[in-house]
């Protein structure tokens, strides 16, 4: 049997992420469709875009335009941190979750530190407000 030192076992334990059923729960309370509020994006952009967040995986619509983005989140933080991946590249971000209403704060440069507040400081980041879409299809 492997023993280890106490700080070894710490060190693994801590760098294993959230646990997965938590990560499961925020991901089903964050499921559903989205529309766009407010935020960074020009108003044009927010009235024809639809977003919809589905097994692990956000999907942005405008018009025929369609991407899709891979989600990791970890809900233990403050705030909470989510990472949007597509094609290897990752956007670092954090949101918020009060009742219909969802932000999101992200940066589209590779290298860029995660954004702190829910705010456009550096140029760098997007912030979007979405509202949850409640009509019936």
């Amino acid at each position: 049997m492997l023993l280890l030192p106490p700080l070894v076992l710490v060190a693994i334990l801590s760098t294993s992420g959230p646990p997965a059923e938590l990560v499961a729960a925020e991901q089903k309370q964050l499921a559903g469709v989205w529309l766009v509020v407010g935020g960074s994006w020009p108003a044009d952009v927010q009235k024809r875009t639809r977003i919809t967040i589905a097994d692990g995986v956000l999907t942005i619509v405008q018009g025929e335009e369609r991407s899709q983005l891979v989600v990791d989140l970890d809900p233990t933080t403050s705030p909470r941190h989510i990472n949007l991946t597509k094609n290897q590249r990752v956007a670092r971000g954090i949101y918020e979750l009060k009742d219909d209403t969802l932000k999101l704060c992200y940066e589209v440069q590779g290298d860029a530190a995660r954004p702190a507040a829910f705010a456009v400081t550096a140029g760098s980041e997007i912030l979007l407000i979405l509202r949850r879409d409640r009509t019936p299809d």
